[in-house]
């Protein structure tokens, strides 16, 4: 076979949040077959290798005696799939994978620079590697993912998200799970139980794909699974028997994704000269040597000649701020600042005043047409975004008069809580593929279903008549979008019990057909309009239609206080430790019990690093526990429910919509139908089929013309935040 090449990297400086792995290799493996390549392959390894141990397919000499497997060599393997493909081992956490601060490559495009590789891309992870991959679940261009034995903490709603959504102009994802440890495999089949009918199962390695009259070609299947309980960690990557077979799912992909070839005039492309940034490595204002970054220089203004600025935009790796010793960079930011309207002095040290000015410009830039596509955090620091911002309106002559930003006055509380502009049924909905049910009352799909556990009824029964169920709802809502109301990013720990109780359109539960004895939902009062004008055009659209999911929105939750969310993470903690117990696959917590001296701390503000870490350190302290039970734990009930001082409902900017839809199951075993129509009670369970109501439709499709978003719609459809409460009163930075 052709030889693959090692390319030198210079990694981005050592923070709080981010390390380089000790035992780390600062390079990237690159290897292209003869012949016309359809994409990349990235595997990303787990702890206690690196990128040369990894190829060698001999772990890591710290591996225990029972995980020292003598493997093929990846290469080989990868030459015996027989894919055209580039293939790139980059390096990935080492040491630990508790925070997923060794994360190495956070962002897949600027590996492929690197790599100099192009997308459709498909990521094979082992072990610990589902945490690098997991950064990359927002790229477009990633259309498959391997998690081979990957998951050690839960992000399976992440990568269940990234299943559900469909990126435009891309294929459908497909993923493949292959379990043998306890936690993997119990995640795993979780994750495969959501798609029973998309789900090709295989109980040996490696899989065989042999075709059956119901799935006719297992390599397409939405979802592998691979049930291996027990099989060893280490053999699954160096057997030469599992990763050439998952390797042909993964030509599938690339092909399915309908990219014309790379062609062979890339196969080995000719040596160039990068762009190199020279800039001192900290972001501390300590003089260290020089670092090379090996990426190009995305500045077109004459902000791309100041190093520091040039490295900020390609590796958002530091941020200007107040107190920071970057005086050219400093002092060619000011002097952007008066270009566009400010009046500051070029002293280069980043003063209060110069903080303002950021602050200024990052508001009117969002005010702007030309920054709807990049929305700023209006924090008075320069970073990545707000130096692009910076660099498109230094060249952009429409950007303000005669390239300068108009002076803004701060919004009042008038002008953010104007409704979206509407017009009497302006925010429809098409009902041509969309399926109608109706019901009259007393029908027996109208009664509640009964809860497993408490045998009684969850909630009240579903009002009569009709409802519409509709196909492919779109996928909305960004986890990690800055306009979050989140506390970890506003601090927002506010004290609600003086604000008013929304009483707007969708605030009577009498009126919904809820019933009596809900309780008052509190909100923040700049959220009162929006929510007004949103709910009101949402029952607008259901009385045209004639849909009881759209009538009858109810808002059921609002702010909450710190100490709420305690008692319902504590409780979520406990619930968690209980469904162990009789789990198949036990994490093994279930045989202990929460301690109780710990129970005010887990009712606690649990916001901070800190508060977590002590928190967790203290758990594993007790009799039976330990670190790992003790992150497990954690990560099993944090995918539910945030601790106390992390919820996005402390800030009073959210709420959740219950409304009733059509619940249609499938027997597995007798494949009978079921239909009933229920109020999906705030239960992430409800959501998958919640979606396709016309209420989940419509707020997928209009809740963001009146400011409000799902973080991610696939997980919570109900679950709205308004995202237009940076610059207003809501606003601690204001």
């Amino acid at each position: 076979m052709s030889e693959g090449r090692f390319i030198p990297i210079e990694p981005p400086p050592n923070t709080k949040d981010r390390v380089f792995p000790k035992d780390g290799s600062k390079e990237i493996w690159v290897w292209q077959p003869e012949g016309d390549l359809i994409g990349t392959v990235v595997f990303v390894h787990g702890l206690w290798d690196n990128v040369r141990t990894c190829l060698r397919g001999k772990p890591y000499a710290k591996f225990k005696a029972s995980m020292q497997t003598d493997g093929v060599p990846l290469p080989q393997q990868f030459e015996k799939s027989g894919l055209k493909a580039t293939f790139v081992v980059p390096e990935a956490e080492v040491n630990s994978d508790t925070t997923g601060v060794e994360v190495v490559w956070r962002d897949l495009r600027q590996l492929l620079q690197a790599a100099e590789a192009t997308g459709p891309v498909v990521a094979l992870s082992h072990s610990a590697g589902y945490r690098t991959v997991a950064w990359w679940l927002h790229d477009p261009d990633l259309v498959h993912v391997s998690l081979i034995d990957s998951m050690y903490a839960d992000l399976s709603e992440q990568y269940l998200a990234w299943i559900d959504r469909r990126d435009v102009g891309h294929p459908p994802h497909t993923i493949d799970l292959i379990g043998a440890g306890n936690l993997p495999h119990s995640y795993f089949k979780r994750m495969s139980g959501k798609y029973r009918g998309e789900t090709w199962t295989e109980k040996a390695v490696p899989p065989r794909f042999v075709p059956t009259a119901s799935v006719p070609d297992p390599l397409q299947a939405k979802v592998l699974w691979v049930d291996v309980p027990g099989y060893n960690h280490m053999k699954l990557v160096g057997g030469n028997e599992l990763i050439p077979a998952l390797l042909r799912r993964a030509e599938v992909a690339l092909r399915t994704a309908g990219r014309p070839p790379q062609g062979a005039a890339q196969q080995a492309p000719a040596p160039r000269k990068p762009t190199v940034f020279e800039a001192t490595s900290g972001d501390d204002g300590k003089d260290d040597a020089p670092a090379h970054h090996v990426v190009d220089n995305p500045l077109k203004s004459k902000l791309k000649d100041v190093p520091d600025l040039a490295r900020m935009a390609a590796l958002h790796d530091l941020v200007l701020r107040k107190g920071i010793a970057r005086e050219e960079a400093v002092k060619a930011v000011q002097g952007a600042l008066n270009q566009l309207g400010a009046k500051l002095k070029g002293t280069g040290v980043y003063d209060a005043d110069t903080e303002r000015a950021a602050r200024d410009f990052q508001q009117r830039w969002n005010r702007q047409p030309a920054g709807q596509g990049r929305h700023l955090s209006p924090d008075g620091r320069i970073g990545q975004q707000t130096v692009l911002a910076l660099d498109q309106a230094l060249l952009d002559p429409s950007f303000g008069a005669a390239g300068r930003l108009p002076a803004a006055a701060a919004p009042s509380v008038e002008q953010i809580n104007k409704p979206a502009p509407a017009e009497p049924g302006q925010y429809r909905l098409a009902t041509d593929s969309a399926k109608r049910f109706s019901y009259a009352e007393g029908a027996a799909e109208l009664s509640a279903p009964i809860n497993s556990k408490t045998k009684k009824r969850a909630g009240p029964p579903a009002p009569p008549g009709n409802y519409h169920r509709f196909e492919d709802p779109p996928q909305v809502g960004e986890p990690h979008d800055p306009r979050r109301p989140n506390g970890t990013e506003t601090e927002l720990i506010l004290d609600g019990t003086e604000w008013p109780s929304y009483s707007g359109p969708g605030g009577d539960p009498e009126v919904a057909g809820y019933g009596k004895g809900h309780s008052s939902v509190p909100v923040h009062p700049l959220l009162v309009e929006p929510l007004k004008a949103m709910l009101a055009a949402l029952i607008e659209e259901g009385e045209r239609l004639d849909d009881e999911s759209m009538k009858r929105v109810l808002v059921r939750s609002g702010w909450r206080s710190v100490k709420e969310d305690g008692v319902l993470f504590l409780s979520q903690l406990r619930s968690r430790i209980e469904e162990d117990r009789t789990s198949k696959k036990p994490v093994g917590y279930g045989k202990l019990s929460f301690p109780k001296d710990l129970e005010e701390a887990a009712r606690g503000n649990l916001r901070s690093d800190k508060a977590r870490d002590d928190f967790l350190r203290d758990l594993a302290k007790h009799e039976g526990w330990n670190a790992e039970l003790a992150n497990s734990l954690w990560e099993h009930a944090r995918s539910t429910k945030a601790p106390g001082g992390a919820s996005p409902h402390e800030s009073g900017l959210v709420v959740d919509i219950d409304f009733p839809y059509v619940n249609i199951d499938v027997d597995e075993n007798t494949h009978e139908t079921t239909t009933t129509v229920q109020w999906h009670n705030i239960s992430r369970h409800n959501n998958k089929q919640a979606r396709f109501s016309g209420a989940g439709m419509w707020l997928a499709t209009h809740a963001a013309k009146f400011g409000f978003s799902s973080y991610n719609a696939s997980i919570e459809i109900w679950h709205q935040e308004w995202l237009n409460w940076k610059g207003t009163a809501a606003d601690p930075h204001r």
